[in-house]
């Protein structure tokens, strides 16, 4: 490859426009092709679709009708060949060299990495017989069902059993390069996750949606974020917690760390949906000697949401990998306005400052790859040297980012909880999500940071604001919050009735705030997010549009949970203002019908459903009392969406019988 291009003086006399970018020579002795690329290969690869691509497969495959006898050479005539090309790599998705720039995406970037490390099942399994042994020997477990009111503190004492093994590992260890280690190896998982993610449109592209893809893309993304949430926890404890011993790491010393670490988020969990009742956990003591978990709702659930949200995954892969290659919409200027006034007054800073210094630590990673580790004042120094900053800039907003040495892991003090600690909870903030920064006193005060993982928390940043999940303390930051929560929802609100209105079957009205004008209109107690009439069929729909939060653990399904249904005086549930809507509508259908000019003599059925963005998991969990489906459950090969059975199901709880399964 001439990757540096051809010398100007040298390329006799042949223009850049006349010069083949690709060049493909035969050798028909030795029976071997080799195919030259110029430089200018780059502007054909770095697209969105296989342009690149097809242009050497056309000189690879003509190269091969030069070694091949007359038959084979004329079914690769040029017409027959331009056939080939558009059957087998149609423009479009169906590619397999990307050209990237790694400052777009700098978790790409792949030099000096490992080879990623998921948690490893085997050390998984070693540890269920040593924590079956400790509650039948140190615990008398006898073999059978273990009482439901022990069961809470039976996952309790798994969590306490297993972070105690953990600790006990870590202080063994030399502190010698230790953080560098595992940072590298979370580097490397998160590069490795960040390119399954971006080859999922190709690889659709190339080979459809079966189940079996859809299986091993649901299987592939658990294993990626149990890796991830293992190796973040296990950082986040050696950050906080330096060991002084002096045992070298090694791969079986992390396999046996990450194991633990899996176990441990796996059992904390279950700990929250005991604790917030999200659905029933039944343990047994087995007569192998290990404990066992019946096959329970929220597996169920978990299993059936995963599912879901790989085939949903793919579905948006296409849109996910164009915008790779698109250019960011300009922010609105006033827009821009409220959200620098409002982080200043949330954080002390405007986000494009604290945007600016992960660029500055990600640009600095990408120079001084795989990972960085700086002594902490020529960071600082390297900081702030950057055009706007000054060492006290950079200190204050450092601060914001840094995960520092502490005491007690699971007391952190200053104004920290206990949950801000566990690894099991989303939106902690004492996570290395939110703080990419790691301090290490060693020999003096050092920085590491990875500048893949750093994109990560850059994003993490930006999803934190605007995601809906963000306790903010300042009121600019709880207004802007607000504002933006309620433009989601008005252009999800938008999404939905939009793509009801693609079917001609369907009439739509939006956001229905009266029936009727004048002194005759009638309003409902709050606006109808949209009113669906299926005339052919005399159906009349009443949806709720909600664009929710996507709860990733136990502790959010609950708060999902009671946004869903739990009223207060202060706050009325989703379902119960959805359904005060319903109420009103078939009260007053016959004006209704008559003002969206429908026939009066005719029999028509209301039914109700809440529509959300993402699949939700609670509503099959609990009963909340109302038909509950995501946008992409919407049937496109029926006329009505397949809406009258979406809008018809009744709450039906997962299975859980079965037989016993160690876990």
């Amino acid at each position: 490859m001439n990757w540096a291009g051809d010398d100007p003086d040298e390329n006799d006399g042949v223009s850049d426009a006349e010069q083949p970018i690709v060049v493909a020579e035969t050798d028909p002795d030795q029976g071997v092709i080799v195919v030259r690329f110029e430089k200018a290969i780059e502007v054909a690869l770095a697209t969105v679709d296989n342009a690149g691509e097809r242009l050497f497969m056309r000189e690879i495959l003509l190269a091969i009708r030069r070694l091949t006898d007359h038959d084979v050479a004329r079914a690769l005539r040029d017409q027959a060949l331009a056939n080939t090309l558009d059957t087998f790599a149609p423009l479009g998705l169906k590619k397999k060299i990307f050209f990237l720039n790694a400052g777009n995406v700098p978790q790409l970037d792949g030099r000096c990495l490992p080879h990623p490390r998921p948690v490893q099942e085997v050390d998984k399994n070693l540890l269920l017989d040593p924590i079956g042994e400790h509650f039948r020997h140190d615990r008398h477990f006898a073999v059978g069902p273990i009482d439901s009111a022990r069961v809470p503190a039976v996952i309790n004492e798994i969590v306490s059993f297993c972070f105690q093994q953990f600790t006990e590992m870590v202080a063994s260890l030399s502190p010698d390069g230790l953080l560098e280690w595992i940072v590298l190896r979370h580097e490397s998982n998160v590069s490795s996750a960040t390119r399954a993610k971006l080859l999922m449109a190709t690889r659709v592209a190339c080979f459809g949606q079966s189940s079996e893809f859809l299986k091993e893309v649901s299987d592939g993304l658990a294993e990626q974020s149990e890796a991830a949430v293992a190796g973040r926890f296990l950082i986040e404890y050696v950050a906080a917690r330096p060991p002084k011993g002096l045992r070298p790491m090694s791969m079986g010393v992390y396999d046996a760390l990450l194991a633990r670490a899996a176990i441990i988020t796996t059992y904390g969990m279950l700990s929250d949906i005991v604790h917030f009742e999200i659905a029933r956990v039944d343990v047994d003591m087995l007569g192998a000697g290990r404990l066992g978990f019946r096959p329970d709702q929220y597996r169920a659930a978990m299993q059936d949401y995963r599912m879901r949200f790989a085939a949903a995954q793919a579905t948006q892969a296409a849109d996910r990998f164009r915008r790779h290659w698109q250019q960011p919409a300009p922010a609105n200027d006033e827009w821009r306005h409220e959200v620098e006034a409002a982080t200043q007054a949330e954080f002390g800073f405007p986000l494009s400052k604290l945007v600016e210094l992960l660029s500055f630590a990600i640009e600095m990673g990408l120079h001084n790859p795989p990972i960085v580790r700086m002594r902490y004042e020529d960071a600082v120094a390297a900081f702030a040297a950057q055009d706007g900053w000054d060492r006290q800039h950079v200190e204050a907003a450092l601060e914001m980012f840094l995960y520092r040495p502490r005491g007690n892991f699971l007391r952190p003090g200053n104004g920290y909880r206990a949950e801000d600690a566990y690894p099991w909870r989303y939106g902690r903030r004492l996570s290395y999500l939110r703080r990419p920064f790691l301090m290490e006193e060693l020999d003096g005060t050092w920085l590491v940071w990875g500048h893949r993982h750093m994109q990560e928390a850059h994003l993490y940043l930006l999803q934190t604001c605007f995601g809906g999940r963000m306790q903010a303390t300042s009121d600019a930051m709880k207004a802007l919050v607000s504002r933006h929560a309620n433009r989601e929802g008005e252009a999800f609100n938008d999404e939905v009735a939009d793509r009801l209105a693609e079917k001609p079957a369907l009439v739509v009205y939006r956001r229905l705030k009266k029936i009727g004008t004048g002194k005759r209109s009638i309003q409902p107690p709050g606006d109808i997010d949209a009113l669906v009439i299926d005339v052919e069929r005399g159906r009349i729909y009443v949806l709720e549009c909600k664009n929710l939060a996507f709860a990733r653990t136990p502790f959010e399904l609950a708060a999902e949970l009671r946004a869903l249904t739990e009223t207060t005086p202060q706050h009325r549930s989703i379902i119960e203002k959805h359904q005060r809507g319903v109420v009103w509508l078939r009260a007053n259908l016959n004006a209704v019908i008559s003002w969206a000019k429908l026939d009066l003599a005719k029999k028509w059925e209301v039914h109700s459903a809440v529509v959300v963005d993402e699949h939700a998991m609670s509503p099959k969990l609990q009963d909340v009392g109302e038909p509950v489906f995501s946008l992409g459950e919407l049937r496109e090969d029926q006329a009505d969406f397949g809406l009258q059975a979406l809008c018809t199901v009744t709450y039906t709880p997962y299975p859980t019988d079965g037989a016993d399964t160690d876990e």
